[in-house]
């Protein structure tokens, strides 16, 4: 029939094909010589794990259709969806009888002719489906036989035709609760009023004729009833079904006979159940459901038990009094029918089959995974041949070819069975929304074996280098195929979907995240907020003229919370708040006296003075790693709490503008759920600080913390100012710095710190040896005198400022926050010197909110600095640093699309965090990808550079006078500035700075005089920038060049000599004569035919250092130059 070829293409008949049938000629195809030993399946065998499969198959179609959600379906759209109304009768002829019957016992038609339309029936039929599809569409013709209608007649309640009108006559299109087949019945309503039932509060329908005689549905306790209202989703079980699962349709007797009963057929039905029950029992005592077991045994125990209680132990046989039994236990025994059982374990996807035989399919899966491997094993030979096609294929097909048959065959059938399966599900909803139906795509199939044979391959042979896993390597090289490597993995399905949906469900994801959930509310939690700039750049132009259009930028403010536990609860109240009255809390203090000392100690120490026969000697294999080392480990660490908890909140508001920054600070009140009375301890950068000093006025629960790592990199750029004109670009060049206008800016922070660290251990090297050598005390250097030893009292101030600034990092490093506070605290008065008012006002108004929160501080000594992690002690890091790494970098690194518009932005950021973690567990678990933050970086030692800058200042600290023409240090820059009265007014500009830091603080803070900001930009010293160096470097070669074209022309016109002013700079480079006894040193050396060797050099230097005048500078240039001049001159003599 038509409609049997068409329900074919989507339900797969296992009597004519069995998908799994290859797995199991495996015994009869000998694949190698030990298979039989090794496998041996039994016919018994076969055929169970046969049947178990075929029933699971059925399971798995029968799950998906109970997985359909039933709110989403209301009556009135199941009418519409699965029926079809009987239209009015037309004068076309009337096909044979529609109904199916047991007809010679066969389901079929009977055929007879038509004398009565369809919808004249009262009970429910099933039609058959080739009639029903001849019709074309109108039902009308569907006819059937005198006597079908009067048996329906007479089986059903002569009420029941009045009760409902032929216009409700409907042919309803189901699938089989059992068979997932869909079939053709007939109603009059949606139900038959007299032979419907209700299930576990399921309706179920069948046809009529197999409820006469029979007792396969009948009312027992609540389970089974009757129903006739409420008919909503029922399920239907087909005739042939019907007779399978336990019941039995009415057959005529024929004329003169009998109607015979089923109740015979019924017998086994009570052992059939409990073999079922059995099954299921032991099913569930396999699971790991420990709870459901209980519950079961608790119910069926009592009654095993009590029957039990009644057996004779003494007889061989088990049998007991069952009417005594019944009586002493009031037991009922009516039991339900098989098919009652069937429908119940069906409705609640009970699998009976397949569990029997779970042992079994796991120790042949295993023995058939060791073959497997053994014969691809074996396989090598094979693939060598066919290595030159694996590699440089022509086509997909040629590529899969080269492969093993059997091992291409094993994937491909693998897939086809998964692919079938598939497609029996999709094709009937297909139906259901009256779509086209699909077929399977064997070309996706071939391409996705390819994948699987390509990684066996690649894995068990990998000198091979299939085509496949070469071509994917090269692709990951190239970013701007990511699109095509995306489709591919889509396309295998690596990825469980498309690029594009994965753009909806990111973004819904994003939608969805709300980071506040992921703020801890445990006690004695310190919510530390800390915001900051964060601003991108648009990654190329937009598609026009890029002369007139510019790259457009964001901005917005990254809002983090650092969350630490403190060890012990801390009452943070109104109460405990301080009234300030002091300004005495900037300059030299006790603990930052104590860390200088410290500092001079470590350096002896490293230095090991020795007197030998009157010769100091010390220790010069070090270098400024070791002190660094050294400083880290005398001075005493803290910030002993847990890491600290991080979290990305959402984006706050515009961060150049106050509104902006309220914005952002408005968040975290919701954010943390502060009350009233509650403070809020936010950090920020400079910029950032001021501004939220201006918030306080709205809310005094404000406490504004100052960042300390940007505070840092301001001290160093304050350090780099406040030298320029005592020449540190010179020592800067000394020590090998390339790019002075960038150590002059801090670009970068960490390399400027360390070209710091290096002169600054210099100088302290220098002054240790040349006190020890001189027998001087360290407090005799700025002996008042400014004639005399300039170089020496410039860089001793250099030793010990830059000491407070390198002291305070390390203070952050090590979490100490008194060494913070003490030494941010001496080196405040050098902000007014440098003229960074900015700093200086909230330095000023950083300390007044430590003076007036004794509570904050105390929290502050817990918590000092962001702890990464217990390993990472000696590299903790400043919380707004922290920002910079785990918030701005991070940030930048897991966000993606259009960062250009606001909104995408703020919920890229938003849910960046959990986005990452999402991803981070893959990372780990395949990659083995632990984090870890390295803070050390990859640099020179500059060992070497920096003990010559060592014994240069040596040599400078022992000249009296200095000479800026003569000079080997400072001769880059030539510095004004070392002089008598630059030296006077680099004394005493810490006073004049400790004098303006506490006027600031006088007026800002403790409110004691009018505001007056006139002069704070005003420096203390002179600065000298470095483009002003090489524009007067510049300047000096034009009018050297001007001055030497002046001359000539007037030697042309005049005998008078030019007379140039003493006070003009050098036209010229000075020429530096050598004295007579230097030329007597190095008269072997011109006279050698080879020029000097490094060690040679170093001999003469040796030697020259005290046998000429001290005006008389020599350096490894000097001599090498030396050698050229004279020896060129010896050679001309001499031809």
């Amino acid at each position: 029939m038509e409609s049997e070829q068409s329900s074919n293409i989507y339900f797969t008949s296992y009597e004519q094909t069995y998908p799994y049938s290859e797995f199991f000629e495996i015994e009869n195809d000998n694949i190698n010589d030990n298979i039989n030993d090794f496998i041996s399946i039994n016919k018994e065998n076969y055929s169970q794990t046969l049947n178990s499969l075929i029933n699971e198959e059925q399971d798995i179609i029968i799950q998906s259709d109970a997985e359909d959600s039933e709110d989403d379906i209301n009556s009135e759209q199941e009418i519409k969806e699965f029926s079809l109304i009987i239209d009015l009768d037309t004068n076309n002829e009337l096909t044979s009888c529609v109904l199916v019957d047991i007809i010679d016992g066969k389901l079929q038609t009977c055929g007879a002719n038509s004398k009565k339309r369809l919808r004249e029936l009262i009970g429910l039929w099933q039609v058959d489906n080739e009639i029903l599809n001849q019709v074309n569409n109108d039902l009308s013709r569907l006819g059937i036989c005198m006597p079908h209608f009067n048996f329906d007649q007479k089986i059903h309640n002569k009420k029941s035709k009045s009760q409902k009108n032929t216009q409700q006559s409907h042919i309803q299109f189901r699938q089989c609760l059992f068979c997932c087949h869909n079939h053709y019945y007939f109603s009059r309503g949606t139900n038959c009023n007299d032979h419907s039932w209700n299930i576990l509060d399921r309706v179920i329908l069948t046809p009529c004729i197999g409820q006469i005689n029979c007792i396969g549905l009948k009312e027992y306790d609540n389970i089974c009833k009757k129903t006739s209202e409420n008919i909503y989703r029922p399920r239907f079980i087909c005739v042939r079904c019907f007779e399978q699962k336990g019941g039995h349709h009415y057959i005529k007797p024929g004329k003169g006979k009998k109607p015979t009963s089923c109740n015979q057929q019924h017998i086994e039905d009570t052992s059939q159940q409990l073999k079922i029950i059995g099954k299921w029992l032991i099913s569930v005592g396999n699971s790991d459901e420990n709870k459901f077991q209980n519950l079961i045994l608790s119910t069926i125990a009592p009654s095993i038990f009590c029957i039990l209680k009644n057996i004779d132990s003494n007889q061989t046989s088990t049998s007991i009094n069952i009417e005594q039994t019944s009586n002493s236990l009031d037991i009922d025994l009516s039991i339900p029918s098989l098919l009652q059982l069937q429908i119940i374990f069906q409705l609640k996807k009970i699998k009976i089959n397949t569990t029997l035989m779970e042992d079994l399919n796991i120790k042949y899966c295993e023995n058939l995974g060791k073959e497997f491997g053994n014969k691809l094993w074996k396989s090598r030979k094979e693939l060598v041949k066919s290595r030159e096609v694996l590699q440089n294929p022509s086509t997909l097909n040629n590529y899969i070819s080269s492969f093993p048959v059997w091992l291409e065959s094993f994937f491909r059938n693998l897939l086809i069975v998964i692919y079938e399966k598939k497609s029996i599900i999709t094709n009937k909803k297909q139906l259901q929304r009256k779509r086209p139906i699909k077929s399977s795509d064997l070309t996706r199939i071939t391409k996705v074996v390819s994948l699987f044979l390509s990684i066996l391959i690649s894995i068990t042979f990998p000198s091979i280098k299939v085509w496949f896993s070469q071509v994917i390597s090269s692709l990951t090289r190239k970013p701007k195929m990511t699109t095509y490597l995306t489709e591919l993995l889509s396309i295998l399905k690596i990825t469980s979907h498309s690029n594009d949906h994965e753009r909806i469900l990111e973004k819904k994801r994003m939608n969805e995240a709300n980071p506040i959930s992921r703020l801890q509310k445990t006690q004695n939690i310190w919510n530390l907020a800390v915001i900051d700039n964060i601003d991108f750049k648009q990654k190329t132009f937009t598609y026009g003229n890029i002369f007139d259009v510019t790259r457009d930028t964001s901005h917005t403010t990254l809002r983090m919370a650092f969350q630490t536990q403190l060890p012990i609860p801390i009452d943070d109240t109104k109460n405990n708040e301080k009234e300030l009255t002091s300004d005495h809390i900037f300059g030299m203090n006790e603990s930052a006296y104590q860390i200088l000392k410290l500092f001079d100690k470590i350096f002896d120490e490293c230095l090991a003075f020795d007197d030998i026969n009157g010769e100091l000697k010390y220790n010069t294999n070090f270098d400024a790693t070791t002190i660094h080392n050294k400083i880290l480990e005398k001075l005493t660490h803290g910030c002993f709490c847990s890491p600290s908890h991080v979290i990305i909140l959402e984006a706050g508001g515009i961060p150049n503008s106050n509104e902006g920054i309220y914005q952002s600070v408005d968040m975290y009140k919701k954010d943390f759920s502060l009350n009233s009375d509650d403070y809020l301890d936010i950090v920020g950068d400079e910029s950032i600080f001021r501004r939220l000093i201006n918030i306080m006025k709205e809310w005094p629960n404000l406490r504004p913390i100052l960042g300390m790592w940007h505070t840092n990199k301001d001290m160093a750029s304050a350090i780099i100012a406040i030298f320029s004109s005592y020449g540190i670009f010179d020592l800067g060049v000394a020590i090998g710095v390339k790019f002075l206008d960038k150590f002059e800016k801090v670009v970068d922070y960490r390399a400027t710190v360390k070209i710091i660290e290096l002169i600054w251990v210099a100088v302290g090297i220098a002054l240790r040896i040349y006190l020890k050598l001189k027998n001087l005390h360290i407090n005799n250097i700025l002996d008042g005198n400014y004639e005399e030893n300039q170089v020496r009292q410039i860089w001793y101030l250099f030793y010990h400022w830059a000491g407070l600034f390198l002291a305070h990092k390390a203070g952050i490093r090590i979490g100490n926050y008194n060494i913070q506070k003490s030494t941010l605290a001496a080196f405040a008065p050098l902000f007014p010197v440098a003229g960074k008012s900015n700093y200086s006002q909230s330095v000023a108004h950083f300390f007044g909110i430590l003076e007036k929160y004794p509570k904050l501080e105390e929290k502050l000594q817990y918590v000092p600095s962001f702890k990464v992690s217990e390993d990472k002690r000696g590299h903790f890091l400043a919380f707004d640093e922290a920002l910079e790494m785990f918030g701005v970098k991070f940030i930048k690194q897991n966000i993606n699309g259009n960062v250009i518009d606001p909104e995408n932005l703020k919920r890229q950021i938003k849910a960046a965090q959990i986005e990452r973690e999402r991803i981070e567990m893959l990372l780990n678990e395949y990659l083995n990808n632990v984090p870890e933050y390295n803070y050390n970086r990859s640099v020179y030692s500059r060992k070497e550079a920096m003990w010559d800058v060592v014994n240069n200042l040596l040599k400078a600290f022992d000249i009296q006078h200095y000479n800026k023409h003569n000079n080997n240090l400072f001769h880059i820059t030539k510095p004004k500035e070392i002089c008598a009265e630059g030296v006077k007014r680099l004394k005493e500009s810490y006073g004049q700075g400790l004098r303006r830091i506490r006027l600031i603080y006088s007026q800002e803070v403790l409110k004691k005089e009018t505001i007056n900001t006139v002069g704070r930009r005003a420096k203390e010293v002179i600065v000298t920038k470095y483009k002003d160096i090489g524009t007067e470097k510049n300047k000096r070669k034009k009018s050297s060049e001007i001055n030497v074209q002046t001359s000539t022309s007037v030697s042309g016109t005049s005998s008078d000599p030019v007379i140039i002013s003493p006070d003009d700079p050098p036209q010229k480079k000075t020429r530096r004569i050598p004295s007579k006894e230097a030329i007597q040193i190095l008269a072997p050396m011109v006279m050698n035919s080879f020029p000097p060797t490094k060690e040679e050099i170093k001999q003469y230097l040796i030697t020259l250092e005290g046998n000429v005048p001290i005006s008389d500078v020599w350096d490894e240039a000097r001599v090498m130059q030396h050698y050229k001049n004279r020896h060129k001159k010896t050679d001309v003599n001499e031809v």
